[in-house]
């Protein structure tokens, strides 16, 4: 019987190799050691603990101070980019653009703008980036065509206004707060309006800051871009702020706090930010790192008395290292019971890295064993399926198999066998006599089978057969020896046909052939 087996190849698989840990475990011997410094650990708590609360009071209201600064002068920025969002979209609404009386319009903005004491420029653009009017420019002299069209198409695409952003005036390359609106005429969106107004206002509301020696304020726009400083303004104009604080408010989505970082000038700094929800523009106040912790510096003496304080509690510390290192090693013993008793382990973290080998040992050696146990379950299934599939075949062809163990002298019969017989056939060869074959037939087939045992030649016999009914059917038997590793004959095997019919046909073919050749001899006349 052909069954399917686990090939070679994936009986040989090696077993999948476990996890890397990122951190590599202590040995026994490492974790003595650390255990010595352990004792000098807690002191060293005691102190840090002292100095924490000591230094953290004044940080904390320096840091309170800090952000309530940065807040209350976001809410001012965002008032001047609010006027200046406000103007936009009211200049935007004016009859004069669908009417494309630009010369009119510039007036009416500049009439605006003197009236209500605002320093703005006002740009109208179409959708190629041509400028169509410019108040910084006289209307009529010749006007420039944007070269970056990114944020105009993103306003003909959105139909809404921009974001307002830090960006450096193209004729006298002055920094500017932009605010770009669409100008839509019969619910099409025609022209872009730009509004801006030059980093001065926004240096006015840094300078009105009472701030400390060494403190340093700045305003960013929504793309972290420093719009106006109160140090180095013309220098550091149009950089980067912090990286920290751009982290801080894209990564971590917090509108203020505290971050550690370094000033431009490479000064460490403490940095307080506040961002508008709205705007997304925020102010920056650095304090140095030295003003807030030269306080703690002075404690440091502490130090050497709360070591002495808090030596018992080093010696308790390294009782319960200790523990941990014999806890860790008892862990395992459950676990190694129950795969040696053949169940699946339930192995807990280990926390040294000798146990921790031995954990992934058994780990390794219970992934070997399902897998295993998993093949030896699909190859049960193909065998039970391919049984299934010879059973069939069998008796479709009318064909049955048999086996005769030499050990037992017992002749066994599969199911397809007996089903043509009509009755279990589980019987001794010598039994067979009378039950399965005729006697005539049954020496043939002894006779077969002491050949056969002798020269591990098989044989094919054409046989009579008793059916259920002690009938005789014709059945074609073939039959071969079974051997042993070593050679040695262990019993025979074959097949059995049912031929009846077959056999039959062709004896009446054969009759009915000599009854002809008889009438033809038997004729006065040739045929």
């Amino acid at each position: 019987m052909n069954t399917s087996v686990v090939t070679p190849a994936e009986a040989q698989r090696p077993a999948p190799t476990p996890a890397k840990q990122a951190k590599p475990l202590p040995s026994v011997r490492a974790l003595l050691i650390r255990l010595i410094f352990v004792c000098l650990l807690p002191p060293a708590i005691g102190a840090g603990i002292w100095l924490f609360n000591q230094s953290q009071a004044q940080r904390a209201g320096l840091e309170k101070d800090a952000i309530e600064v940065a807040r209350a002068k976001v809410q001012t920025v965002d008032g001047e980019l609010a006027k200046a969002g406000f103007f936009a979209q009211t200049l935007a609404t004016s009859p004069l653009i669908p009417k494309r009386d630009f010369a009119g319009f510039q007036a009416r903005a500049l009439q605006l703008m003197q009236d209500g004491n605002i320093e703005f420029s006002v740009t109208l653009y179409d959708a190629t980036g041509q400028q169509l009017i410019n108040t910084s420019i006289p209307f009529g002299q010749p006007l420039y065509k944007r070269a970056d069209l990114q944020q105009i198409q993103e306003v003909f695409a959105t139909r809404q206004p921009s974001r307002q952003h830090l960006i450096f005036r193209p004729l006298d390359g002055r920094p500017v707060v932009a605010t770009m609106v669409p100008v839509v005429v019969d619910k099409e969106v025609l022209y872009t309006l730009a509004v801006g107004f030059t980093t001065d206002r926004l240096n006015t509301i840094l300078s009105q800051l009472d701030l400390d020696t060494g403190l340093v304020a700045s305003i960013i726009d929504d793309n972290g871009t420093i719009v106006a400083r109160t140090l180095d303004a013309d220098k550091l104009i149009g950089q980067k702020s912090h990286p920290e604080i751009l982290k801080s408010k894209v990564l971590e989505n917090k509108l203020e706090g505290i971050v550690k970082t370094h000033s431009q000038d490479g000064v460490p700094l403490f940095v307080a930010y506040s961002s508008s929800p709205t705007s997304g523009w925020g102010v920056v106040v650095g304090n140095p790192r030295q003003t807030l912790e030269s306080p703690l510096r002075h404690t440091l003496f502490v130090f050497a008395l709360s070591v002495t304080l808090v030596l018992l509690l080093s010696l308790t510390l390294a009782w319960l290292v200790g523990e941990r290192i014999a806890r860790s090693v008892r862990s395992l013993q459950a676990a190694a019971v129950a795969f040696g008793n053949g169940q699946a382990p339930d192995l807990p973290a280990a926390s040294l890295a000798e146990t921790e080998e031995l954990r992934q040992t058994l780990l390794t050696s219970a992934s070997r064993l399902k897998r295993r146990t998993q093949q030896l379950e699909v190859a049960h299934a193909n065998l039970l399926e391919r049984s299934t599939e010879l059973s069939e075949a069998q008796h479709i062809a009318h064909i049955g198999n048999w086996k005769w163990d030499a050990g037992t002298g017992v002749f066994f019969a599969s199911d397809e066998l007996q089903r043509l017989y009509g009755r279990k056939i589980l019987l001794p060869f010598a039994e067979l006599k009378d039950k399965v074959f005729a006697d005539a037939a049954w020496q043939e087939l002894k006779s077969a089978a002491q050949t056969t045992l002798q020269s591990k030649a098989g044989f094919a016999l054409l046989l009579l057969s008793l059916a259920e009914d002690d009938s005789q059917i014709w059945t074609r038997v073939n039959g071969e020896a079974v051997c042993n590793a070593a050679g040695e004959i262990i019993g025979l095997r074959g097949t059995l046909q049912n031929v009846d019919a077959y056999v039959k046909g062709e004896m009446a073919l054969l009759e009915n052939a000599k009854r002809y050749r008889t009438l033809f001899d038997e004729s006065p006349e040739a045929i």
